[in-house]
């Protein structure tokens, strides 16, 4: 069985190839993986749940990285086993960055025995395809969930912070309590003033409207 293709990135190559040896995010990222380790540096060990049409099994795998060129490409030799079967496959990958994009492309050939092949040859490909494209979609919401600004504070809290940062820098420790509780009661007051404006506001514009 072969498989090749592409996948494309918004994200730099350096963020695409950290993310690709971290095994917690290849873990979530992997449909049917239940855990990943990595007992040595250049090795994933894991287990998951195969499915393809009625066949479904258990597998333990491992993985080993070679040739590996950061943060450019590397190879992987994979064997994975369980009670319908077993796989031994090897590929290779490799990451193109152009603006800030990175492209990566996926070659690889593997050896399927066992019951597992009771699914049919061209349902295992259609069933690991899936697979595959399922992993790269779920890697590219992982970037875009860690590359996703924090929301600004709301303006009261932001008004809370600086009070914070102000009293912190230029007064002594002694009169930070103090000093602190004023600011807070001065920033409550005034906010509760302005609701209490913006209230009589929409009061006055509904008695005029009548």
């Amino acid at each position: 069985m072969k498989i090749e293709g592409t996948h494309l990135f918004n994200a730099p190559r350096a963020t695409v190839w950290a993310l690709l040896h971290d095994p917690h995010t290849v873990a979530n990222c992997l449909p049917g993986c239940h855990q990943i380790t990595q007992p040595a540096a250049d090795q994933f060990e894991g287990d998951l749940t195969f499915q393809a049409g009625p066949m479904r099994g258990n597998f333990e795998g491992r993985v080993r990285f070679a040739n590996i060129k950061p943060p450019n490409s590397f190879t992987i030799e994979a064997v994975a086993t369980g009670q319908t079967g077993s796989l031994h496959g090897h590929g290779r990958i490799q990451l193109h960055e152009e603006n800030s994009q990175t492209t990566l492309y996926y070659s690889g050939e593997a050896q399927v025995e066992g019951r597992v092949l009771d699914a049919g040859f061209r349902l295992l490909e259609t069933a690991t395809r899936a697979i595959i494209r399922q992993c790269l979609t779920n890697l590219d919401q992982e970037i875009a969930t860690r590359t996703q600004p924090a929301p600004p504070p709301p303006p009261a809290q932001f008004v809370l912070d600086v009070a914070k940062e102000f009293v912190t820098e230029a007064v002594p420790p002694q009169r930070r309590h103090s000093l602190l509780t004023i600011l807070l009661a001065a920033l409550g007051t005034t906010l509760a003033a302005l609701l209490l404006f913006r209230r009589r506001c929409a009061s006055a514009n509904g008695l005029s409207s009548e």
